[in-house]
C-alpha cells in the first residue's frame, strides 16, 4: 500500500503501524474501539468499514481506496457483496506482528502461468473445446430453443450458457426477455477499468506483485507488476507494469489518462521522468 509517501506491506490492517506518527495512532484507536463490537457491522459499505476497522481505517484507506475503485458512494453498496474480499484480522494480529508469509486475504496465495501470461488460461479452455469462434459478435440468443445466433456463422445450440459479455448487452441479445427485466438493466450503472500496460527496458527494481493507491494525487487505484510474477512475461533485463485506472461512465480520454498514469508514476518514484519505455 502506497499512503503518505511510504509504502507498506498488505493488508494494510495489520502493517498500519509501519506508517508512524498520527496516522497509526488514528488507525489504532479506531480498531481498538471496532474491537469493543460497539461499531455498527451491520449497515452499508461504509458504515460497515467504519464499525469494522474503525474511524482511522476508514479516513486513511477504507473509505478513498473504495471510493477511487467503485466510483460510486460507498452508502449505496451493500456491504455484504464486498466485505468477503477484505481482509478481516484480529487486534492480536496487530500488537505481535505476522510473518509477510502467512498471508490475510481471499488473493493472499495466487497461481500465475511460469510462461506466456495469463493467455495461457484461455488455450488450456480451449484444447477441451472442438468449436472455436474468435473475432465473431453474438447477435441474437432464444432462451426457449436454448440457441445462439453468431453473424456470419448462423444459429448454435447450447446445453449450458456462459456470458461474459457486460450484463446489459446480454439482457439486449435475449428475445422476449420480460419488460421489467430489460429495465432493469438499463438502469445499472457500470464501473469500468482502463488497463495501461508499459513495457520497461529494465526490470521493475521492485519484487512487488501489485501496490494499491488510495491517494486522489494518483488516478490509478493499483499498480501490478507481471514481470516480478514471473520474469517468462516480457524479454530477458525488461520490467512490465500495468496501472489500473477505475472510471464510471462509456468514455475516458486514454491519451490523457495515460500521461497522468506516468507522471503519476514518476511521483511514486516507480518510475524516472526520462524512462525509456520497450512499448
Amino acid at each position: 500500500v502506497s499512503l503518505l509517501d511510504k509504502t507498506i506491506p498488505y493488508p494494510f490492517q495489520v502493517y498500519f503501524p509501519m506508517l508512524g506518527g498520527e496516522a497509526a495512532k488514528e488507525c489504532m484507536e479506531g480498531l481498538r474501539k471496532a474491537a469493543t463490537g460497539k461499531g455498527k457491522t451491520d449497515a452499508g459499505f461504509k458504515k460497515w468499514i467504519t464499525g469494522r476497522f474503525g474511524a482511522g481505517f476508514a479516513k486513511y484507506f477504507m473509505i478513498p481506496y473504495n471510493e477511487k475503485m467503485w466510483r460510486t458512494p460507498l452508502t449505496e453498496i451493500d456491504s455484504e457483496s464486498v466485505r468477503r474480499f477484505i481482509p478481516r484480522v484480529k487486534l492480536s494480529d496487530v500488537r505481535n506482528g505476522i510473518s509477510e508469509r502467512e498471508g490475510h486475504g481471499y488473493n493472499a496465495l495466487i497461481y500465475y502461468p511460469k510462461r506466456g501470461g495469463i493467455e495461457e488460461l484461455a488455450k488450456a479452455f480451449a484444447l477441451e473445446l472442438n468449436c472455436v469462434h474468435v473475432n465473431s459478435r453474438v447477435t441474437a440468443i432464444d432462451a426457449d430453443s436454448m440457441t445462439v445466433t453468431v453473424k456470419g456463422k448462423g444459429k448454435t445450440s447450447y446445453a449450458k450458457l456462459v456470458s461474459t459479455m457486460p450484463l446489459p448487452e446480454l439482457i439486449g441479445l435475449i428475445k422476449n426477455i420480460p419488460a421489467d427485466v430489460y429495465r432493469a438493466a438499463s438502469e445499472l450503472r457500470v464501473c469500468a477499468i482502463l488497463s495501461v500496460n508499459l513495457g520497461l527496458d529494465r526490470p521493475t527494481g521492485n519484487g512487488a506483485h501489485w501496490i494499491y493507491f488510495p491517494e486522489k494525487k494518483f488516478i490509478f487505484h493499483r499498480v501490478g507488476f507481471p514481470s516480478n510474477v514471473s520474469n517468462n512475461v516480457c524479454p530477458r533485463g525488461g520490467g512490465s507494469l500495468t496501472a489500473e485506472i477505475s472510471y464510471s461512465g462509456k468514455n475516458i480520454n486514454v491519451s490523457a489518462a495515460v500521461k497522468k498514469v506516468k507522471s503519476g508514476l514518476v511521483s511514486a518514484e516507480i518510475i524516472s521522468r526520462n524512462e525509456k519505455f520497450a512499448c
